[in-house]
């Protein structure tokens, strides 16, 4: 046995929470490298660099072993995203420059809005819906209203 073989790690169990959220607790179970299979694997620049980024923001996860054996617990558990990666509550990632997320921060800071979130949200749907058809909808929410209103 060498000195890699005797290697003792902690495990990264995932809890499940509401809404499909996946946290990552560090526990006292202790597993020894030797009682493990290895496994190689391959991934892009794109991929190598979005689970870099995360283990550098969540120390908590420890290595990249850790973070890919919490990624399959995730993916079992029903917790991770489908193949195609969307989870039941579809969404979309997006990548900003820090300064556009500087900005965005400050903008939350001066009280523009809630949050950085709902800025970018208010902005796609600035963009999707028209004048036009918000104008429309408000006056067929407010006869619809009307009509409610009525039949009590």
């Amino acid at each position: 046995m060498t000195m890699s073989d005797s290697f003792i790690y902690p495990v990264l169990h995932v809890i499940t929470e509401p809404k499909g959220m996946g946290l990552y607790k560090l526990c006292g179970e202790v597993k020894r490298m030797s009682d493990d299979a290895k496994v190689t694997l391959r991934m892009g620049p794109e991929e190598l660099q979005l689970m870099d980024d995360y283990v550098a923001e969540h120390p908590e996860v420890g290595t990249r072993s850790n973070f890919i054996r919490a990624a399959v617990r995730a993916f079992v558990v029903g917790d991770a995203p489908d193949i195609d990666g969307r989870t039941e509550e579809s969404g979309i990632f997006v990548r900003f420059s820090e300064v556009q997320l500087n900005a965005l921060s400050l903008l939350k800071e001066e009280g523009i809005c809630l949050s950085e979130e709902e800025f970018v949200r208010t902005c796609v749907l600035k963009k999707l819906v028209t004048e036009e058809t918000e104008k429309e909808s408000a006056v067929n929410a407010f006869r619809t209203a009307q009509l409610t209103s009525k039949m009590k």
